[in-house]
């Protein structure tokens, strides 16, 4: 896969003050502007997922965290405090054939839903979000 390069303006700033909240209060607004820029990905994606019985499409969600057994979680590295991840796809085995076409026609939704709702564009609302939380948090603590 070729890789891509997306640009946020204001990043340092925006890190700055993050840094200047409490852990719990900065991962709230990550979380935030991560789901925020990630419903159009996943409503994307489930606009065009073609599946017969529609388990696929029940399953497919967007979360914090990913479904890993005990093993796996032991070998996973745990993130900092500070670090959030948001997963977009299905808990549903077929996903990755209907992604990828193992045993049938490749059906890429997701990667669609990328290319029309994610990259750049979701890199904007992160940081759009982002800067919107950290305002609206420092109208709360300015009224305290």
């Amino acid at each position: 896969m070729a890789r891509r390069q997306f640009e946020m303006t204001g990043g340092p700033e925006l890190e700055r003050a993050l840094l200047n909240l409490s852990t719990a209060i900065a991962k709230r607004i990550g979380m935030q502007a991560l789901r925020k820029a990630g419903k159009p990905i996943l409503d994307a994606y489930k606009a065009g997922t073609t599946v017969a019985s529609g388990a696929l499409v029940e399953n497919e969600a967007m979360g914090p965290r990913s479904r890993l057994n005990k093993r796996q979680k032991r070998m996973t590295p745990k993130p900092s405090p500070r670090e959030i991840e948001i997963n977009i796809g299905t808990a549903d085995p077929a996903g990755l054939q209907e992604e990828l076409g193992l045993r049938q026609d490749a059906n890429p939704a997701l990667t669609r839903a990328w290319d029309a709702q994610g990259g750049q564009t979701a890199v904007n609302t992160i940081a759009r979000e982002l800067g919107a939380g950290i305002e609206r948090q420092a109208r709360r603590d300015g009224r305290r």
